[in-house]
C-alpha cells in the first residue's frame, strides 16, 4: 500500500488475498503518525475489515507506539 499525506488513494486499487494481518498496518500507522511531522494534528488510525483478526502483540507493545492516536475499527460481514 502506498501512503500518501494528501489523503488521495483509490480504494478500488486494493485488493484481498489470503488472511487479515492487522499488526503489521496497525503498528505501521502509529509509527507513521508518530513522526514529528504529525504533532499538530489531531491522529486516526481506521480499521475497516470483513476478516477475523487475533492481535499477537501485547496491549503494552501497542501503548508505546499508539500514543495519542485515536483507533476506530469497523468489522463488515458475517465472518
Amino acid at each position: 500500500m502506498i501512503w500518501s499525506h494528501s489523503g488521495n488513494f483509490n480504494l478500488g486499487d486494493l485488493a484481498a488475498g489470503g488472511g487479515t494481518d492487522l499488526n503489521t498496518p496497525l503498528l505501521r500507522g502509529y509509527q507513521s503518525l508518530a513522526q514529528d511531522y504529525f504533532d499538530d494534528f489531531q491522529k486516526a488510525v481506521i480499521i475497516i475489515t470483513d476478516g477475523i483478526f487475533s492481535f499477537s502483540i501485547n496491549q503494552t507493545d501497542y501503548a508505546s507506539v499508539k500514543k495519542d492516536t485515536l483507533t476506530f475499527a469497523y468489522l463488515l460481514g458475517n465472518s
